[in-house]
């Protein structure tokens, strides 16, 4: 009788490592498949922008200044250009999103230029080419 217990307690033992070993291996597979089904079809659906100007802020608020200077030579210097501007923070941070479609190559290297310039005494603002706009 003894022996009888021990012999079904080591199966009953055998069969419950073998459902808990597959079922650990079938969840790992449907956690990487759904990972890289969300990267693939996330980099299909992003929209590259020519360039992205990101005022942001440090702790301290972002440079407003700036800001306001640059929402000035956007609506003097390019007021037909095309871009969104995404709030992101509680400071004031906001990207402008620039597809920069309406102009030729050789503009979109003058009107990224002269951003950067008009920009680059300020410490609170980044510029990235050719992405995605990364708080849409």
């Amino acid at each position: 009788m003894r022996n009888r217990i021990l012999k079904n307690s080591g199966i009953a033992f055998l069969v419950f490592g073998f459902i808990l070993i597959v079922s650990c291996s079938n969840t790992k597979n449907l956690k990487s498949d759904k990972h890289s089904n969300t990267e693939t079809s996330t980099q299909e659906s992003e929209e590259i922008y020519g360039l992205i100007v990101s005022f942001y802020s440090p702790g301290n608020g972002i440079d407003r200044q700036a800001k306001n200077g640059y929402i000035g030579f956007l609506s003097t210097k390019y007021p037909k250009l095309v871009f969104e501007k995404i709030k992101w923070g509680r400071e004031g941070e906001v990207d402008f999103c620039f597809l920069l479609d309406e102009l030729t190559d050789k503009q979109k290297g003058q009107f990224i230029k002269k951003s950067k310039k008009l920009l680059s005494d300020s410490q609170k603002v980044h510029f990235y080419e050719d992405r995605a706009c990364a708080h849409k």
